[in-house]
């Protein structure tokens, strides 16, 4: 995933937290299943030797999966 991309999801997601970091038990739950999305599709790269440029572009899929 580029470092980029990770940072701006990250600012994107950070604009739902509370004024004490936290968030809200879906955005929370929303949030672990875009990580487990994520960490799925780099071992599916991995185990079907994707290029670099195709791991790349499976996992930034993966983390804006559910963006919208």
């Amino acid at each position: 995933m580029t470092e980029s991309l990770r940072a701006n999801y990250q600012a994107y997601v950070d604009t739902f937290r509370r004024p004490d970091g936290t968030l809200g038990d879906m955005l929370e739950l929303k949030l672990r299943h875009t990580m487990r999305v994520v960490s799925n599709a780099r071992l599916i790269a991995a185990e079907e030797h994707f290029a670099d440029d195709e791991r790349t572009a499976a996992v930034d899929a993966a983390l804006l999966h559910d963006t919208g």
